[in-house]
């Protein structure tokens, strides 16, 4: 364990180990590498350790800055996610006038919701 290249080669052999058991889900494979798969397990996802929880913020900045790329805003009070929410509202909306127009035309018709 005291030789960088075989505790590269063990570590990144365990993590996509972790990486395949989780069904690709980086942040999971990441906690079960950190805290153990058992807590992630037992939580059901990432375990509420304050350790965990900033080694993965700690690696996904890492990556995204390796990448150069700008790291996305998970923040649900963020542009992003505010304008999924509305366009979400909207699109509920629409179906839901839809889905009461389609109904309000049977019942006027056949006097009754269902197809004939």
């Amino acid at each position: 364990y005291f030789n960088p290249e075989i505790n590269i080669t063990i570590g990144t052999a365990y993590l996509g180990q972790l990486y395949k058991s989780y069904n690709g889900d980086m942040v999971r494979a990441l906690a079960a590498y950190n805290a153990g798969p058992g807590e992630v397990s037992r939580y059901g996802g990432v375990p509420p350790f304050q350790e965990t929880n900033e080694y993965i913020d700690r690696i996904i900045t890492y990556w995204f800055k390796a990448q150069n790329k700008p790291l996305p805003s998970y923040s649900l009070q963020s542009e992003y996610w505010q304008d999924v929410r509305s366009t979400l509202g909207w699109l509920c909306l629409l179906t839901a006038v839809l889905i009461g127009f389609v109904l309000w035309r049977l019942l006027k018709r056949h006097h009754s919701w269902r197809w004939r």
